[in-house]
């Protein structure tokens, strides 16, 4: 199988993680502040390198379920209600979904952008008021794998005392991220995508004095005797951690600290251009992406006169490529280029990849 769908989960993953999964399972259960075994040590591990990954320096990493959680408990915690804030074209049903039922009386503004979904940063100004709370950025978009200029972003965010929020789901593990240079507030992540970790994990970056309430309660392991939390309580973290996840998490971290993400973005854009070029030399085919746009590991596009649930059947079951076809539950990008009613054929690369299997999807 030649597998060309790492945009929804990456496959495959560093040797080091399969044995971690393993040897977690092997050994005797424990859970974050849960058991008398120093155990956590590996949770600490994997927080200080995804703080590497983004060079976080003063901000705290908690751990979720995935970006869907992490977006649900910073939307729902950062009391919107009747605030505007400023989302991108690109944003997945992560984001716009809680920020769409969550509030009775938020407004909710799309920034303008070019036919493929790059943010107009110079006009983003004009659409800022006295009630902005917030701007929302998808950094790489798992549609059109565009990414955004977050320092520039960031600058405006900084300049409006806005609360800058990105969603870093397909670039965190492959893309270059400074949380500090970028000034941003909150980053989301997911383990299983371009971290190389495994699903039902993920996560979020919060930088120091951002005010965000607890919207889910349980059990944490410490404080047990307070019942009535404190509103500055920082126990995000709810329930017993997933550890298999998290053990799997810091060993393919270690793997992308060793071999370094400067060296795993120069392969995948490498593949990523290449096959943009050769799939251009075809006029039949309708790219969502142009040579002007830094990209990400993905990218989609069209096949005239064939529906993109046809394109990835035939690819599947013919030639044992495995692609994605849809909205990729982006619906607002899709909307923009107009491809809302049966989506796009997308293709995303990894670290793991190679030439061949490029060559061969081209062929």
């Amino acid at each position: 199988m030649i597998y060309l769908n790492n945009a929804a989960t990456s496959f495959k993953k560093p040797e080091c993680v399969y044995q971690s999964i393993e040897n977690c399972l092997q050994e005797s259960p424990v859970g974050q502040f849960r058991s008398n075994k120093n155990n956590n040590s590996i949770i600490d591990q994997c927080k200080r390198n995804i703080s590497k990954i983004i060079n976080n320096t003063s901000g705290k990493i908690y751990f979720t379920s995935g970006a869907t959680e992490s977006s649900n408990l910073i939307i729902q915690g950062l009391n919107l209600e009747n605030k505007h804030v400023l989302i991108s074209p690109n944003e997945h049903n992560c984001i716009i979904r809680p920020l769409y039922n969550s509030y009775n009386s938020l407004n909710i503004e799309i920034m303008e952008c070019d036919k493929f979904g790059l943010i107009d940063i110079e006009n983003i100004d004009k659409k800022i008021n006295k009630n902005t709370k917030a701007i929302f950025v998808n950094h790489c978009s798992n549609v059109t794998g565009i990414i955004q200029d977050i320092e520039k972003l960031g600058k405006i965010a900084k300049k409006y005392k806005l609360l800058f929020i990105v969603d870093a789901s397909q670039s965190a593990g492959c893309i270059k991220i400074d949380v500090n240079k970028a000034n941003i507030d909150i980053l989301i992540f997911t383990a299983h995508k371009s971290l190389y970790g495994i699903s039902g994990l993920g996560g979020f970056y919060i930088k120091e004095n951002v005010d965000l309430k607890l919207v889910k309660f349980g059990g944490t392991g410490i404080n047990s005797q307070n019942i009535i939390l404190d509103k500055n309580s920082n126990e995000f973290e709810v329930g017993t951690q997933n550890i298999l996840a998290i053990t799997a998490l810091k060993n393919s971290t270690d793997f992308i600290l060793d071999k370094g993400l400067n060296k795993i973005n120069q392969h995948e854009n490498y593949l990523i251009n290449y096959l943009f070029y050769m799939l251009r030399k075809n006029n039949t085919i309708i790219l969502y992406t142009d040579v002007i746009y830094e990209k990400g590991p993905l990218l989609s596009f069209n096949i005239k006169g064939l529906d993109a649930t046809d394109v990835a059947y035939i690819l599947e079951n013919s030639y044992d490529i495995e692609i994605r076809a849809g909205l990729h539950c982006a619906p607002l990008i899709h909307k923009h280029l107009k491809t809302i009613i049966k989506g796009s054929i997308r293709v995303s690369v990894s670290y793991f990849t190679t030439k061949d299997e490029i060559d061969l999807f081209i062929n």
